[in-house]
Formats: C-alpha cells, sequence, structure tokens
C-alpha cells in the first residue's frame, strides 16, 4: 500500500524545535518530495493501514518510534521502533520491536541489519533474530539470520501430553518468513524444533499462524523431516500435522520407529488421537518375538548356535497398507510375514487380511490370518481360508478348506490344528491324506515278493489316498478315525481305527500299523506277487515287518473270526497269517476251509460308493502257494 496524505501523523515531542519542520518533512515524504535531513522527533506514530468498511475506524497496522530522524530519500531512522498489529475489534495481535531500523516511507518498508522481536499479542510466541525486512505492500516480515522462536501453552500441538504441552517449544532456524495476509509463517534452513520430550529437525517448516487463544491449524516440515517423540523416532521427506484431525502425516520415503518395532511405506498417518500408526502402499512392519515363545507359523526348528539366548527374534510383515495401535495391528492386501532367528528365516504367511494383537512388552501374543492363508516352512506348506495362531498356546487352527503337504505327503479336512511343539498335525471332519505307498505297508506287496511281478511300480513311485473322520499325525505314525479307507493301487483297506508307524524315506521301512474295528469289520482287498486278488475281513488286522540279519519277516495277522477268500477257495481260522514275503496265506492253528473258486469276490466287498472292489490290473485266476 503507497502513502496517502490522508493518512495521520502524530508527532507530540521535537527536539532542537524542529517539530513544525518534522511534520512538512514527513508529509512531503509521502507526497515524493525531498526531506529536509537533519530533524529530530521523539513519540513518533504512524498509521500505516486501516480496515476496509465497516471497520475503517480501527487501524491494522501502527508504527512507532521513541525517536526518528529522516534521511534522504523519504528514509526514516528509528529508535526503539514498534510495528504493532490489531484485529478488527482493536485487540494486539502481533508487536515487533526494534532497537534500530529504517522505515522507507515510499516503498512502505521498514527493515535493519540489527536484532528484531516478535511477539504475539497473547504472549504465547515470541521470535527474535538478526537483521529483518517488514513489506507493508506485501505484508511480509522476512528475518534473516539467526532466527529463535519460543512457543508457550501448547501452541505447537504435536507435543504428546499435557505435561509436555505445558512447557515451551523452542524453534531455530537460518531465516524466517511471515506473511500476514495469509498467516503462514516459514522457517527455513536447519530448521531445529525442541521442546519436553520432542526434536523436530527439517530443511523447512510451515506453520499457519494462529488467532489469539487457539494452536496452530497448520505445521509442515519439508526436507529430510525426522521427528522424535519420547521413544518415536520417525523421518521422510515432508511432514504434514493438522490441528482439525490432530493427525501427523508422513511422505517421500517415509519410516518410524519405536521401541522394539519398525515401520514404512509410501505414506505414513499418525492419528495422536488415537494413537494409531498407518502405513499405506509398499507398508512394512518389524515386530520383536518372544524369545521364549515356539515358532509362531508352523514348527519349530532347531535354534541356531547360541540363538536361545539371543534377542535377536523377529517377524516381518509386508502389505499394501496397515494400522497398528498399542496392542492391535491390522494388515490388508497381499500380507506376507516372515519369522526370524538370528536373521534366518523360520518361516513364512501369506495371506489377504491379517490382525495381530500385541502385549504390553511389545511382544506378538495372537495372530489371526484370512483370505488365501498360506504357511511355508522349509518343504512344509498348508493354505487355509483363515488361521489362528497364539504365541502362549502351540497349537494352531487352520479352517476354511484347509490342506496341508509335508514333502510327498499331503492331507486335508474341514479343520486342521497343528501343534508347533511336538510337530502333532490333526484333521478333523471329512480327513484325507496322500503319501508314497511305502510309506505305509499294510496293503503294500513286499518288495522280494512283488519285484518280478510284471508292471510292478516302485513303492516309492506309486500312492496311497486315506481317508476318514479324523486323523493324528506325528513324524513317524499315524491314527486314523471313523470310517478309515486306505486305497492302494495293490489294495484296499477298511477299518473304523488305523494306527500305523510312517517311514519317513528312500530305505526306510514302516514297521507295523494295527486296524481295528470299532462298529465295523476289518475290510483288507490286496493283490499278490502272482497279480491275483484277494480278501479278508476280521476284527484286527496287525501288519509286522521285521529284519534280522539276512532274514526278513513281513506278516499281516488277521484275528477276531477271519476269513480270506483268494481264486484257491476261502480260508478261516484264527488267526490267519499272510505272509507278504513268501506270497501265502495260511491258519494259524491249521484249521482252514478250501473251498473252489468261479469268481472269488464276494459281495461283502463294496466300496463306499457301491462299487466293488479290485485293485487296479488284478487277476482272479491262478493259484496261491
Amino acid at each position: 500500500m503507497r502513502v496517502e496524505p490522508k493518512f495521520r501523523w502524530k508527532i507530540p515531542a521535537f527536539r532542537r524545535g524542529a517539530g513544525w519542520a518534522l511534520g512538512v518533512v514527513l508529509l512531503a515524504g509521502a507526497a515524493r518530495e525531498q526531506p529536509v535531513p537533519g530533524v529530530e522527533a521523539v513519540d513518533f506514530k504512524v498509521q500505516l493501514e486501516n480496515y476496509a468498511p465497516p471497520y475503517e475506524a480501527q487501524p491494522r497496522t501502527l508504527l512507532e518510534s521513541a525517536k526518528v530522524q529522516p534521511q534522504p530519500g523519504g528514509l526514516i531512522l528509528m529508535t526503539d521502533a514498534q510495528l504493532k498489529a490489531f484485529s478488527t475489534n482493536g485487540t494486539l495481535e502481533l508487536l515487533a520491536l526494534s532497537p534500530h531500523c529504517d522505515f522507507d516511507s515510499v516503498r512502505r518498508t521498514v527493515s535493519s541489519p540489527g536484532p528484531l522481536q516478535l511477539h504475539t499479542g497473547d504472549g504465547r510466541f515470541f521470535t527474535e533474530g538478526l537483521g529483518f525486512l517488514w513489506d507493508q505492500t506485501n505484508s511480509t516480515l522476512l528475518i534473516s539470520n539467526h532466527v529463535h522462536t519460543v512457543t508457550r501453552k501448547g501452541l505447537l500441538p504435536m507435543q504428546a501430553s499435557s505435561a509436555e504441552s505445558s512447557g515451551n517449544i523452542d524453534v531455530i532456524s537460518d531465516w524466517f518468513l511471515y506473511t500476514r495476509n495469509s498467516g503462514l509463517a516459514s522457517y527455513h534452513g536447519h530448521v531445529r524444533v525442541t521442546g519436553t520430550n520432542l526434536l523436530l529437525t527439517a530443511d523447512n517448516l510451515l506453520l499457519e499462524l494462529p488467532a489469539t487463544g487457539s494452536s496452530f491449524k497448520t505445521i509442515v516440515a519439508e526436507g529430510h523431516a525426522v521427528i522424535d517423540r519420547g521413544d518415536l523416532h520417525a523421518l521422510g521427506d515432508k511432514a504434514v500435522y493438522l490441528a482439525s484431525n490432530d493427525v501427523v502425516t508422513l511422505t517421500g520415503h517415509p519410516s518410524w520407529r519405536m521401541g522394539g518395532r519398525e515401520g514404512r511405506g509410501d505414506e505414513l498417518v499418525l492419528d495422536r488421537t488415537t494413537n494409531v500408526f498407518r502405513a499405506t502402499g509398499h507398508a512394512y512392519l518389524k515386530l520383536p518375538r518372544d524369545s521364549a515363545a515356539s515358532s509362531l507359523w508352523l514348527t519349530s526348528s532347531p535354534d541356531p548356535a547360541g540363538a536361545r539366548e539371543s534377542t535377536n527374534r523377529f517377524f516381518e510383515i509386508f502389505s499394501d497398507d496397515y494400522e497398528l495401535s498399542t496392542n492391535l495391528a491390522v494388515f490388508r492386501r497381499e500380507v506376507r510375514g516372515s519369522e526370524f532367528v538370528e536373521n534366518k528365516p523360520q518361516g513364512k504367511l501369506s495371506c489377504g487380511l491379517m490382525t495381530v494383537w500385541l502385549s504390553g512388552s511389545n511382544r506378538v501374543q495372537n495372530v489371526v490370518a484370512q483370505d488365501q492363508v498360506v504357511v511355508e516352512q522349509n518343504d512344509g506348506c498348508i493354505t487355509a481360508e483363515k488361521a489362528v495362531f497364539s504365541a502362549t498356546n502351540s497349537a494352531s487352527t487352520f479352517t476354511g478348506k484347509p490342506t496341508w503337504q509335508s514333502g510327498p505327503r499331503e492331507g486335508s479336512g474341514d479343520v486342521l490344528i497343528l501343534d508347533r511343539v511336538s510337530k502333532e498335525l490333526r484333521a478333523q471332519g471329512n480327513a484325507r491324506m496322500r503319501l508314497p505307498a511305502d510309506q505305509i505297508r499294510i496293503v503294500e506287496m513286499s518288495p522280494s515278493a512283488g519285484a518280478n511281478r510284471p508292471g510292478s511300480v516302485d513303492a516309492g513311485k506309486r500312492l496311497v489316498d486315506i481317508s476318514s473322520d479324523a486323523y493324528d499325525l506325528r513324524e513317524n505314525s499315524g491314527v486314523f478315525q471313523g470310517n478309515v479307507h486306505l486305497r492302494n493301487p495293490q489294495g484296499r483297506l477298511f477299518c473304523d481305527l488305523l494306527t500305523a508307524s510312517l517311514s519317513q524315506g528312500p530305505g526306510e521301512e514302516s514297521r507295523n500299523a494295527v486296524a481295528e474295528r470299532r462298529q465295523n469289520r476289518v475290510e483288507i482287498v490286496w493283490l499278490d506277487a502272482k497279480g491275483q486278488t484277494n480278501y479278508s475281513w476280521s476284527d484286527k488286522a496287525v501288519y509286522g515287518y521285521t529284519a534280522t540279519h539276512s532274514v526278513t519277516n513281513e506278516l499281516v495277522t488277521l484275528s477276531g473270526d477271519p476269513v480270506v477268500t483268494n481264486p484257491q477257495g476261502t480260508h478261516t481260522g484264527d488267526p490267519i497269517v499272510w505272509d507278504r514275503v513268501r506270497n501265502t496265506v495260511y491258519a494259524a492253528n491249521e484249521k482252514s476251509e478250501i473251498a473252489s473258486n468261479t469268481t472269488n469276490t464276494p459281495d461283502l466287498f463294496r466300496d463306499r460308493d457301491g462299487t466293488a472292489v479290485t485293485p487296479t490290473g488284478t487277476t482272479n485266476g491262478g493259484t496261491s502257494k
């Protein structure tokens, strides 16, 4: 705004009798005429700006000085100058103090290479610096060096608590710019904000200067912004605080660390009202793992040397976004979690949604994963629609069409329950399992007896399917309960309860198995070494394998009124023994009935779907030994 004659100039006292002359000089300066130098006055006041109607009687900006000296070109030297800004109701908003400055009445500026102090009317905001320029036309104040600001009584709301907000906040920077029309104050160059439990550094800091009695509405830190508040350390290229929702947003490769937790994302949001962290885009979170707890994903692997005493145990979780509060974390979309001990992965999980409950000690307590859950460890894997894990309970539960795979074995059930410590896997409801035939040999022909049979296939390449109401698997054994049906290319088994040892690999043998009756009799159909089909039913069938020096015995003993029928005839006795090595069936008490058969398929042997049970590629002719 240019100086016009309508401005009122008040000069109540003069030195050396020059009062009249100075008044002429000032008015002449306003009219762009050359003033007479050397005139000095005291208690100088000039109203620089008024409000528009209906507040035209209220001065908006007032410049005062204890002593003035006019200079050529409309320049006035001021001593102990004060620049005051008022609201429409006459309340003092800002007060600027300078011991020595220059007032350019033509350009409407006040400047000085010396010190300046700036106060808000309520005393809650104080700024000082060295070298300044006040531009009345643009309503801007520039402080060029050594800027120091003090805010009081919670004016800067990034403080964390009422105790912290009662203290002062200090801001230092290289230079400072204030624009009155927009209410924005900005700090530039080596900005450092300190307070009780708070440290903020950045290249630039932008504040929306508040009205009297309120806090800053907006705070923006740009360029290498770093926030330390309590045990929170956060950084990014830009940090924005909005008082309207009490939220801090960090962008530009932001990351954070707090206690044992740390994370990052394309955007980080801290809701100070709820103390919730939100990470959006390429979100990452690291959480400490309880050193005393077992693995959370699948089974506990042997700890690396010295790892049991180590604190270097943690989870890493990637997702599209997450929300983290004190005791809860929720991860959404493309969730991928890994567990580490001494920086070695112990297992990994992927899903669409994961909820993690945390203890007060910053440890993972419970995890619920949903939507296409896949848990992997070594050569093991479980898939499901939902998985529930607990750090205090070693049993993990999988539901929603769960399946599992471990090496060449695989299975499913309505519910899978894995004990991560004992490595016991339990399937409940529509339980199914598939494994190599040589790992459970109750209906599998002995390799020595069946090796020369035409078309024979190595048992390690054949697969056995077992279905039941439920089963319980350990590393080397399995228990199958309720409507057990075992299917093997060389045979079939029906029973109510099957307990079997399970071999682990080539060269190992399945040593024993017991099939028992609860309601239904044990039914077995098998293909012998000559390709002939044999049928049996009994109350119990016991398989045993022994190898002593050069002697190998492999027997299936049928007891409880057993009956065996084959092309040779029908055998009875109690017990009846199927010698798998010698390919013979005999009654141990020498009681046997043999009848000639045109077909040896009894009506009793029907699959659960009603079809006749005959192993693949069998014949009914021939004579057994």
